[in-house]
């Protein structure tokens, strides 16, 4: 796999493992203040039942490692938007093919998803390196 291609099993859709907020403080590594930042962020939702997914999981672990750097719950919040511009544009275009008459048509859709998933993070990947190269003079 090329650096900054994600792999198929990382594009799942199907996160149906409910756990607790404790589950999730212990499986993330962060205590409740932090958490508690990364909701007020808008990073992570509960479910309507105050559950969390295992996409929390790696959320928090990810913005904990970039807390390392310095960056905040709230400075994290540019990421969010970007991906929520990007999940619009995809569900844009999965939509008409979701919404087929044959059997197959949820199955292409969510393949369709996957694959534009993949190629929007490899393109942004891509992005940032060069955008950060060009902004050290490399």
């Amino acid at each position: 796999m090329v650096p900054g291609e994600v792999s198929p099993e990382e594009l799942r859709f199907d996160h149906e493992i409910r756990m607790t907020r404790t589950d999730l403080l212990q499986q993330a590594g962060i205590d409740e203040k932090f958490l508690a930042e990364l909701i007020r962020a808008n990073l992570i939702t509960p479910g309507a039942a105050g559950f969390f997914d295992t996409e929390a999981v790696t959320l928090a672990r990810t913005a904990k490692a970039l807390s390392e750097f310095g960056l905040e719950a709230r400075h994290l919040r540019a990421f969010k938007l970007a991906a929520d511009r990007e999940a619009a544009m995809v569900a844009q275009i999965a939509a008409p093919i979701a919404k087929g008459r044959d059997a197959d048509a949820r199955a292409r859709a969510e393949e369709t998803v996957r694959e534009l998933a993949a190629l929007s993070l490899t393109l942004h990947t891509s992005l940032v390196k060069t955008a950060v190269r060009a902004a050290l003079g490399s």
